[in-house]
């Protein structure tokens, strides 16, 4: 293989179902019947259904864990009882609609209107999902807080408003100092995620993933002491029916392309503003040859490079049905038998 410089990031695709698509990306969000606009504020996303059902599943989690509503003043400092989904329960969201924040919330940088919701946490027992805890009508902050779905008074947890994602980014990294215990936070957007990573001495730390497109929680993984809860969200799918189209920003020599067997399949080149086009064509077997630690089946893909000639785009060489394992061989994205490629799996 040629060694050169290879930068890329996903930046367009083409559907021809645009009408099914929720967000403006290859990524689809199931949002559950039909949206109810007339009572989601202006700075949220309207394509959200407040009588829909939002589901996450846990894949991780050390608990159980003790729920506390903002009422601190009452005998038992708010206690509302425990929780314990453990790895393979849900948690369920309805959502109730917007209203003022609790007046005595331990902190919350967002404003009025915030959503409301009710929420149900499944426990998986033995592979059965029971009834576990279940509460009514409570603030995105006292779940946040719960759930470690922030930090400090950044507390973004299930929802989190659209309308200045340039404002999220800088409270997001101006709250990490603000706590008792020094922090430092991490912020990364990209055409279809926003990404905030927190952690403090005190030994919290809650990495979040929100769909820029509509706000909602995607994925979440949140550690504090003896407490550790990893969910990713149900209604927000991977459309592989999609082309991913990747903008070169970079791009060195030519890559000479060879396939599992040591076979010279040619040389894939383009340049900078270039493409390179993927077509997901379904999971399948590794190739005997294939090293790679990501166990059966993989995504096989469809993978053609493009040059931006002054605007001017020409197709320079496609490979059809190759597995992700020999394009991330040959592209170098990924390292010894990590090979990820395009697509790695998300189940834990």
């Amino acid at each position: 293989m040629a060694i050169g410089t290879i930068i890329i990031y996903s930046s367009s695709q083409t559907n021809e179902f645009e009408e099914d698509i929720k967000t403006s990306s290859n990524l689809k969000l199931k949002i559950p019947f039909t949206p109810n606009i007339a009572t989601i504020p202006p700075n949220y996303s309207q394509d959200l259904d407040l009588d829909g059902l939002y589901v996450y599943n846990v894949t991780n989690f050390g608990g159980p864990s003790s729920w506390y509503n903002f009422s601190w003043w009452l005998p038992n400092y708010g206690y509302e009882g425990d929780w314990d989904p453990r790895i393979g329960g849900q948690i369920k969201i309805n959502f109730t609609g917007f209203y003022d924040k609790d007046p005595n919330n331990w902190g919350d940088i967002f404003d009025d209107p915030i959503p409301w919701m009710d929420i149900e946490i499944m426990k998986n027992d033995s592979g059965v999902l029971v009834e576990n805890f279940k509460l009514t009508n409570r603030s995105n902050t006292e779940i946040a807080y719960n759930l470690i779905l922030g930090y400090n008074d950044f507390q973004p947890g299930i929802l989190m408003p659209i309308d200045n994602l340039t404002n999220i980014k800088k409270l997001a990294i101006d709250q990490a100092s603000e706590g008792y215990y020094p922090g430092f936070s991490i912020v990364e957007e990209t055409y279809n995620f926003l990404y905030i990573d927190f952690e403090n001495t005190g030994g919290i730390k809650t990495s979040l993933i929100y769909d820029r497109w509509t706000g909602l929680l995607v994925w979440a993984n949140s550690t504090s002491g003896g407490y550790n809860m990893e969910i990713n969200s149900l209604n927000f799918t991977f459309n592989r029916d999609l082309a991913f189209n990747y903008t070169l920003m970079e791009f060195g020599e030519p890559v000479k392309w060879f396939n599992l067997t040591d076979e010279f399949k040619g040389y894939a080149n383009t340049n900078a503003t270039g493409i390179i086009n993927v077509n997901f064509i379904g999971d399948y077997n590794k190739d005997l040859n294939d090293k790679s630690i990501f166990d059966n089946p993989i995504p096989w893909i469809n993978i053609t490079f493009i040059e931006n000639n002054t605007g001017i785009l020409n197709t320079n060489f496609t490979l059809c049905n190759i597995s992700n394992s020999e394009a991330a061989l040959n592209l170098h994205m990924g390292f010894n038998n990590f090979s990820s490629g395009f697509l790695i799996p998300t189940d834990n």
